[in-house]
């Protein structure tokens, strides 16, 4: 089943959700799990984590292809890193995974 956003949206709409209904988060989740077409979001969430991104992503590439991938914070970039490269080795690839990690802190010098 498809989604109508990605699940970063569907947080999003359902914190948004919540703070004009002045409703528990729980209760927006749900709602926003409804018009997805689950009855609860945890249902929702479970569903969309079976699916593999990775190996779709991955029959993508060809060898010696270089993936940089940047998103907020929160929206799993390190997991489908990791993931495309346990699909890379799987396949007798090589891959590698490296994080550079910035924030404001390490900015001020």
């Amino acid at each position: 089943m498809k989604l109508s956003a990605p699940i970063y949206r569907l947080k999003h709409q359902a914190r948004i959700l919540s703070r004009t209904e002045d409703i528990p988060l729980h209760e927006a989740l749900d709602r926003i799990a409804a018009k997805e077409g689950f009855p609860r979001w945890s249902l929702l969430a479970a569903k969309m984590s079976t699916a593999s991104t990775a190996r779709t992503l991955f029959a993508h590439f060809t060898p010696g292809d270089l993936v940089l991938l940047g998103a907020r914070p929160g929206h799993g970039k390190t997991q489908l890193s990791l993931e495309l490269t346990v699909e890379a080795m799987k396949s007798g690839r090589q891959g590698v995974f490296f994080t550079l990690e910035y924030s404001v802190a390490h900015s001020a010098g």
